[in-house]
């Protein structure tokens, strides 16, 4: 049986190793790994250089082929980003402008660049790598373009290609940073909603942070 893992958002590899420490994923014959990280101020091919089953996609997951505007954020301050072991601009919260519902949702210490980037169409991805694969994992962590792109995945019929999901939940960029903690309702409902969503489709559904 071969098993594929899909990483949606590496960032700077944090999510795949705590997953490698779940499925031990690296260079394990029974797995593939893809991942996924559009972000120019972070070099894929220097990471996982002790890993063999790895193949790495400079682009965004997305609903299409395309280049679109893409957020790139980081912490300001250098002692800010050391504790994170970050260069500028590698901070977590990088994101595709069309998932940027609300555009004051930056933090105070945060600064942003902008960058054009290719996406790649997950579903067409997901529909080829089904051929190939006993069984689909898939990570998602990709700040708010997961309900786009699940909703495209539904409404053609190929989100139940993915068999196990792991998704971080970013609803409340729908909202104003300042409203985060007085809809905290509000947004729980909408991701509880959401994971419910795809558990009418997928075998095994979790909300991941």
């Amino acid at each position: 049986m071969k098993n594929l893992f899909i990483d949606c958002g590496t960032n700077l590899g944090q999510g795949l190793n705590e997953f490698h420490k779940k499925f031990n994923l690296f260079n394990n014959p029974n797995w593939d790994i893809y991942t996924f990280e559009p972000n120019e101020h972070i070099n894929l091919n220097n990471m996982f250089l002790d890993v063999k089953n790895i193949i790495k996609i400079k682009k965004a997951v997305w609903i299409n082929n395309e280049k679109l505007e893409f957020i790139c954020k980081g912490k300001i301050h250098e002692s800010d980003r050391k504790k994170y072991n970050e260069d500028r601009f590698q901070g977590g919260g990088s994101q595709l402008k069309q998932t940027q519902i609300i555009n004051n949702n930056q933090k105070n210490f945060t600064e942003t660049k902008k960058i054009i980037v290719d996406t790649i169409d997950f579903k067409k991805f997901l529909k080829e790598k089904s051929l190939e694969y006993d069984k689909i994992y898939v990570k998602m962590d990709i700040e708010g373009a997961e309900f786009q792109i699940i909703d495209d995945l539904i409404k053609t019929d190929n989100l139940n290609i993915i068999d196990t999901l792991f998704v971080e939940m970013h609803a409340r960029f729908n909202f104003k940073r300042s409203e985060w903690l007085i809809k905290k309702n509000e947004i729980n409902k909408i991701e509880d909603n959401f994971i419910q969503t795809c558990k009418n489709h997928i075998a095994n559904v979790y909300k991941w942070s």
